[in-house]
């Protein structure tokens, strides 16, 4: 768990106002991130844990990612969620 990111998430999503499963997948996509950013629970995984169904979780990774707070980075069996901090 990189503590930088889960209190720039949690700092972050205050100022931004974003709640409810947007802050909840922010703050657990920290919880798995390296120091460097790079997190990579599955779908299924987020899903489990913060009691949303997978396709919730799928259209709120993808408007995250629109708006600019993460980037995801395919690999060969998975893909990457990499929290942008330039927010």
């Amino acid at each position: 768990m990189s503590v930088k990111l889960s209190a720039y998430v949690w700092d972050g999503c205050a100022s931004a106002g974003i709640k409810g499963t947007k802050l909840l997948i922010l703050a657990r996509l920290a919880d798995f991130s390296s120091d460097e950013g790079i997190s990579w629970p599955s779908v299924d995984t987020i899903a489990r844990q913060i009691g949303a169904g997978r396709s919730t979780v799928i259209t709120a990774v993808g408007e995250l990612e629109r708006d600019g707070w993460l980037t995801r980075k395919e690999r060969r069996q998975a893909s990457a969620v990499v929290p942008t901090s330039t927010r």
